[in-house]
């Protein structure tokens, strides 16, 4: 009797632990329950929930072994250890292994399957859907966002979803709002990443952020505003964002790649040469093999544009000599190698196709892209803010709403982002 009473209050302080989200007491008093009663399921799943919440997923996995009430929770742990493949061979369907299964997909690069495994979350109308609260419906668009943007399916999710109420307040839901607009052209882009770069910096500074802290963490919102800009025809403000970015020196390599980008491709007077030489130098010199392939492209193609504008034609026919991956890609270089070959007198005559910039990212994080969406390259910005890990992880049975998450500094995805 002695032990039943033990077990009630057990059971009870562990019901406590999980409302209040503190996952090392949840996971103390999972073990006290265990040690009395090891068939308990709750407590065996708040055990296997704690340890993955607490990084300790080599332990949570064991913990969930082969026991199917907790495939969803074994599916997280495998992502989180990078078992990819594993993570998607979970064979039950519930709103838990769905999430665990577009982030995989997400960190695999396939955007658009991500994308698709979003929207059924956030669209499809079943009696069985669990009810969201409102942080987490942003972060499940925050996600949508950024595998459209990623995927080149921008249009698709700001036709979709409405814009946040509060963009300054839930700026990475903004900042991903605005990687889709920019990247479709969308007139609003500009005025939404204002906002989401606006309540990013005040959310750094109420958080104690030093000068470069500040800096890196908004760095890729301010990126994205400057290639907003260049797309959308404002090249003095372009120009102007990206130069003031740049001399902040952000730690971000791709923002700073992103940056002086938009920089170069803003200057369409073929203005400042020398400059835009000297920016892009460094990257050429190794052959742009530092980046990846999608901001490589992109490098070679404004490196080229800039050599040919300075009359250095040869160096250009070279950087462009080695055939490119994307169709797209190609076909820009092939039209900047047939306008400059014309004659002087019909160069003017010949219609210039404007090479195309898609942000890397992400963001994005990365993803996060920039918007990420980077099959093409595009943007001159980092990926949106990569998906949030909270939507995958699974919660104890008897837990309230996930706990909210600090923004400065955490691991980011989209992007700029991403693991």
């Amino acid at each position: 009797m002695a032990d039943a009473e033990r077990l009630a209050k057990l059971r009870e302080d562990l019901e406590k632990a999980c409302k209040a989200q503190k996952f090392s007491k949840i996971l103390k008093k999972a073990n006290e329950v265990l040690s009395i009663d090891q068939e308990d399921a709750d407590a065996k799943r708040c055990k296997a929930v704690a340890l993955a919440k607490l990084d300790r997923c080599e332990e949570g996995l064991e913990c969930c072994g082969d026991d199917e009430a907790l495939q969803d929770v074994k599916a997280y742990c495998q992502y989180r250890l990078g078992d990819l493949e594993g993570a998607l061979q979970a064979d039950i369907n519930n709103e838990a292994v769905a999430h665990v299964r577009a982030q995989t997909l997400y960190k695999q690069g396939k955007y658009a399957e991500a994308a698709d495994i979003y929207a059924s979350l956030l669209f499809d109308e079943r009696e069985d859907q669990p009810k969201r609260s409102a942080a987490d419906r942003r972060e499940l668009e925050a996600n949508y966002y950024a595998a459209c943007a990623l995927a080149g399916k921008g249009r698709e999710a700001i036709s979709r979803l409405k814009p946040p109420d509060d963009p300054e307040q839930h700026h990475e839901l903004a900042y991903n709002r605005g990687c889709c607009e920019a990247q479709c052209g969308a007139t609003e882009a500009t005025a939404t990443l204002e906002k989401a770069l606006s309540g990013a910096e005040r959310a750094v500074e109420e958080d104690g952020a030093s000068l470069q802290e500040k800096t890196d963490e908004t760095a890729q919102y301010a990126a994205q505003l400057a290639y907003a800009l260049e797309r959308s025809g404002d090249s003095g403000q372009a120009v102007e964002r990206a130069k003031t970015l740049l001399k902040q020196k952000p730690s971000d390599a791709a923002v700073r790649f992103a940056a002086t980008c938009t920089l170069v491709a803003a200057r369409r007077d073929e203005t400042d040469l020398f400059d835009s030489h000297k920016r892009l130098k460094p990257y050429a010199a190794s052959n742009f093999s530092d980046l990846n392939d999608k901001h490589a492209a992109l490098g070679r193609l404004l490196w080229a544009r800039t050599l040919f504008a300075m009359g250095k034609h040869q160096d250009a026919l070279s950087a462009l000599e080695t055939p490119f991956s994307a169709a797209e890609d190609q076909c820009d270089a092939e039209l900047l190698i047939a306008v400059h070959a014309q004659p002087e007198k019909q160069k003017k005559k010949v219609r210039r196709r404007r090479v195309p910039f898609t942000s890397p990212h992400t963001p994005s994080t990365r993803a996060a892209h920039p918007c990420p969406r980077r099959a093409r390259p595009r943007a001159t910005t980092t990926r949106p803010p990569r998906p949030s890990r909270r939507n995958a992880s699974p919660t104890p049975r008897r837990s309230s709403p996930p706990s909210s998450r600090r923004w400065s500094r955490r691991r980011r995805s989209m992007s700029t982002t991403t693991s």
